[in-house]
């Protein structure tokens, strides 16, 4: 039996997951950014088994209001998935935020202190990834 959707129109207060300048602009996804960011070191610095927990908590707080869904586009348009996809969304902008921070923190003159490092040691034999 094929899936059936119930098609959303996206409101306000909405976090829209996916590509372009269209989610990246929608004023629920600024919300969604910003408390990712205020958790950002919370995140970063807790255990494994706890930063589920941290994201769960990000999930609950941007719906507490009770006017917000996390929504995804289908072909046929809107709908609001579950908060374990929401969590994973999550846990994901705190991973690509840590690794953009990381990739920032290291730029040295054009190039990257890994880089550089690669460079210095190229006669080592061992793998630094």
């Amino acid at each position: 039996e094929a899936a059936k959707f119930v098609y959303v129109t996206p409101m306000e207060h909405d976090v829209l997951l996916g590509r372009g300048r269209s989610c990246m602009e929608h004023p629920g996804n600024h919300r969604y950014r910003v408390l990712v960011d205020e958790y950002q070191s919370v995140y970063d610095n807790a255990k494994k088994l706890h930063k589920s927990k941290i994201a769960n908590k990000v999930v609950h707080e941007i719906k507490s209001g009770g006017r917000t869904r996390f929504l995804k586009q289908e072909l046929g348009g809107w709908i609001e998935v579950s908060d374990d996809v929401a969590r994973e969304k999550v846990s994901h902008a705190f991973r690509n935020r840590r690794l953009a921070a990381n990739a920032a923190a290291t730029t040295v003159g054009g190039g990257t202190a890994t880089t550089a490092a690669r460079a210095s040691s190229s006669s080592s034999s061992s793998f630094r990834g």
